[in-house]
């Protein structure tokens, strides 16, 4: 055990960071792609919603369908204002990113790996 810690303590804390950026970046890729799934299917049951209502149409039960349709449309503008907002929030990381010095990056990575709070906050 005390062989696999020393070798662990022997490996750089710059890669370390690294590799926290690493991860940081890969969970916020796959928020957004987790994102644009829900968008997704919240998007078809509000055209199912949709289509439930002109069928109830004819038998005169729209209203409650009307209702569902409207909830799943606010549904997907909710999530679509989150979309944007994960965007514009990924946009300007990486403008922030693209503007920094090798040092600077390497402050901000160890920096990164210091905090203790959560990486979707």
């Amino acid at each position: 055990m005390s062989f696999l810690w020393s070798r662990l303590k022997a490996v750089p804390a710059g890669f370390w960071a690294a590799l926290g950026a690493a991860v940081a970046i890969l969970f916020l890729f796959m928020r957004g792609r987790r994102l644009e799934g829900e968008l997704a299917s919240a998007k078809v049951s509000a055209e199912v919603a949709r289509a439930r209502v002109e069928v109830q149409r004819e038998h005169g039960a729209s209203a409650v369908h009307l209702q569902i349709a409207a909830q799943k449309s606010q549904q997907v503008l909710k999530l679509e204002e989150a979309r944007t907002l994960v965007r514009e929030k990924g946009a300007a990381e990486r403008k922030k990113l693209a503007t920094m010095s090798p040092k600077e990056l390497d402050e901000a990575y160890l920096q990164l790996a210091k905090d203790e709070r959560p990486l979707d906050s």
